[in-house]
């Protein structure tokens, strides 16, 4: 057996017994079913067949509105943190899906409020391309500062900066232009 079938084994058998496996078998989770943890996560991303499918389940319960918020959102921080990259578009249409839970905590920092920003700041700078183009069509002025929020607190301010100058002489819409400029003026305040 060689050294990648020996690995897939031995983490496919670790799964099995930490009951990760069966979790998932399901083509969704229900409420009761209690998520992933830190290292399940880490085995299933070695796994590129597991985190697809982890990832496909995580996405499906967290666009799912008839979900608890609780649930949700704990989805949307797991899939950052699995860096499932098909779930980028639907964690910027949810941007704003808040924490009721959030407004007791102090001090009160928004990515507690608003949970997907922080699952879209752990993509890193394989985020900032949806991110910017996302900033590029909105027009509602509180879901950019959350998308700009995104940016300051994964720190990929200066792949944002560069990748909107770009666009900005590529765009041929005036309010995409204004929008990327907008941006890029923001992200250079300190």
């Amino acid at each position: 057996m060689n050294k990648i079938a020996q690995k897939f084994t031995i983490v496919f058998t670790s799964l099995v017994l930490s009951g990760f496996v069966g979790m998932f078998a399901e083509d969704k989770m229900d409420s009761r079913n209690e998520l992933p943890t830190a290292g399940q996560i880490e085995e299933a991303a070695k796994v590129p067949a597991k985190k697809e499918d982890l990832g496909k389940t995580l996405l499906s319960v967290f666009a799912d509105k008839n979900q608890p918020a609780k649930k949700r959102i704990e989805c949307a921080l797991t899939l950052g943190k699995l860096k499932y990259l098909p779930a980028i578009p639907k964690l910027i249409e949810l941007i704003e899906l808040q924490d009721p839970e959030a407004v007791n905590l102090e001090p009160p920092l928004i990515e507690d409020r608003y949970p997907c920003i922080r699952a879209l700041a752990n993509y890193g700078e394989e985020g900032v391309p949806s991110i910017v183009e996302a900033y590029a069509k909105e027009d509602n002025g509180t879901r950019q500062r959350l998308l700009r929020t995104v940016i300051r607190v994964g720190k990929t301010r200066d792949a944002a900066i560069t990748l909107a100058k770009k666009l900005l002489s590529e765009k041929t819409d005036d309010r995409a232009k204004a929008r990327l400029k907008a941006l890029v003026d923001n992200l250079m305040k300190p």
